[in-house]
């Protein structure tokens, strides 16, 4: 089985790749990230890809519609493959947008052509199943962050420091922490990690993705 994760953006990336290797003890040689699909797409294509591919997709818009489109592309696969798709919840309901842009796709005539894509849906579950010919099918989840990473991160870098309490935005207080700590943007993403591992909604988040990941 192989795993696509798709995510807004930057930040999401670094997020993901160390609840990975730090909470998951997924080994780091079986990840590689992607800035641009069509890296992603090149590798798979010439089989380079690993266990686990992590893309940004340059916003919420884009991470839809780049969803949709690689399934379609796809079709071809014969690994098993499993892709995820991981949003702030602040975006609205992303279960539901998924649903209707892929429906809105995939019954393009343009689209169908010799490959016929099907797909239903199960809304508590959070999973679509699109299935082509020859029994090819591509399981899709979709995972939120509550609110969003950044005011997540935000709110557990003013409860370790005191310093960065009366900063406004999220964006402002991951800049602060930052300087506070003399380290980048990223390694402040990526030691938020471990500020959240014991909050409900983080255990959560990582329960479902263990379960998917580790079945067989």
């Amino acid at each position: 089985m192989r795993f696509i994760m798709l995510c807004e953006g930057q930040n999401d990336k670094v997020f993901l790749h160390e609840t990975l290797t730090y909470k998951l003890n997924v080994d780091p040689t079986h990840i590689k990230t992607y800035q641009e699909a069509r890296s992603l797409k090149r590798d798979i294509r010439s089989n380079r890809w690993k266990r686990i591919s992590i893309l940004e997709t340059g916003g919420f818009p884009q991470l839809i519609k780049i969803a949709v489109r690689l399934t379609r592309q796809f079709w071809y696969l014969r690994t098993s493959l499993s892709m995820w798709v991981i949003a702030d919840s602040d975006k609205g309901p992303v279960f539901n947008k998924l649903v209707e842009y892929m429906d809105e796709y995939l019954k393009t005539q343009c689209k169908r052509h010799n490959v016929n894509p099907q797909f239903i849906w199960c809304e508590s579950k959070q999973k679509i199943i699109v299935s082509f010919r020859d029994e090819r099918k591509i399981a899709i989840w979709v995972l939120e962050i509550p609110e969003s990473l950044e005011t997540k991160v935000s709110r557990a870098l003013k409860s370790k420091y005191a310093s960065l309490r009366s900063i406004n935005t999220d964006d402002e207080t991951i800049r602060a922490a930052s300087n506070l700590l003399g380290i980048n943007r990223k390694e402040v993403i990526r030691r938020s990690v471990r500020l959240l591992e014991n909050e409900r909604w983080f255990s959560d988040f990582c329960s479902k993705l263990e379960r998917n990941i580790n079945h067989r």
